[in-house]
């Protein structure tokens, strides 16, 4: 497959909050990340965006003319797109969850490692400087405990009919968690669920709350804590404890803390989430530049073992 052209012409399937994060980012940045919007497709939103055509359908714009797809739909579309744009030669990114399986996921990576494609999985969370300090900091070193404890009022960010209810705060909240997790662990350490317990809220309609335990290899356990319905200051938190320091990342500040000390600040407090988005977008654009696909399936094998052996209660 033909490297594409830099900056690389791309197209925005889905435009939701996260479709028009996409379009703002590129907009302002496309030269800097090496993209270049040419189309949009939702059946109910158009963006107005000058010089982009405006699609109805995705199929509409596997065009000749297009590199990538930036997939932002619900994620139970996701899988199908991204299966159709890589057998029409496109390479993809797709939003978290990419897929409902490890299975899906990983017929995704390999039909595009086959087309000399990228697939990219869009966890974001990783891009905070803050992770990716903790991940310099954590090589070479011993882990002996983790704990990661996410507590947010989910009707801040999302409307009572929004999807994300229909998905959960496991398949949500609990997959950016555990990329963040995933990104920093030092190399030989395998991450496995054990335990989980779920609660669904009547008044949600949803799985609002979820409670993992985790074991990493035999050299140490953790434990993961995912509420939507805390009423209080927003906690998205990852403590990881060696022999001599613990570490916290605290995404909701983008700090990251050794033993109680600032040893790492970004600087995006007014708009973390554009930040996270335009570092990532710009690691998608060096992808496309080597038709590369790094992406793994390690958050989604995760995801599926905790719902297998998750134990669900009702609740409020």
């Amino acid at each position: 497959m033909p490297l594409p052209e830099i900056p690389a012409s791309v197209a925005i399937v889905g435009c939701g909050r996260i479709g028009r994060l996409y379009a703002k980012l590129i907009a302002e940045e496309g030269s800097k990340l090496g993209l270049r919007l040419v189309a949009t497709a939702d059946p109910n939103a158009e963006l107005g965006l000058p010089n982009v055509e405006q699609f109805r359908n995705a199929e509409d714009v596997l065009r000749p003319a297009t590199d990538a797809i930036l997939i932002a739909t619900p994620p139970d579309s996701h899988y199908e797109i991204a299966k159709m744009a890589l057998q029409s030669g496109k390479h993809v990114l797709i939003e978290k969850p990419p897929a409902a399986s490890a299975e899906e996921g990983e017929e995704l990576l390999t039909l595009a490692r086959d087309r000399g494609l990228t697939a990219f999985f869009a966890y974001h969370a990783r891009y905070n400087r803050s992770v990716q300090a903790a991940k310099q900091a954590l090589i070479g070193t011993a882990i002996e405990a983790v704990q990661i404890i996410y507590r947010e009022n989910v009707l801040r960010y999302h409307e009572p009919q929004s999807w994300v209810f229909h998905e959960g705060v496991l398949n949500d909240t609990g997959v950016n968690a555990l990329s963040v997790l995933v990104e920093v662990l030092p190399c030989g350490y395998s991450l496995a669920v054990t335990h989980a317990a779920f609660v669904r809220s009547r008044r949600v309609g949803a799985i609002t709350q979820a409670e993992l335990a985790l074991r990493l290899d035999e050299r140490a356990n953790g434990s993961m804590i995912l509420d939507w319905t805390h009423p209080g200051v927003e906690t998205r938190a990852i403590a990881i404890r060696t022999r001599i320091t613990e570490f916290i990342i605290d995404i909701v500040s983008d700090r990251l803390m050794s033993n109680g000390n600032v040893v790492c600040s970004g600087n995006c407090e007014r708009d973390r989430m554009a930040c996270e988005y335009r570092k990532m977008l710009a690691d998608f654009g060096a992808h496309l530049s080597a038709a590369e696909t790094s992406s793994d399936t390690s958050e989604l094998q995760l995801l599926e073992t905790a719902r297998r052996i998750g134990v669900v209660v009702d609740g409020p």
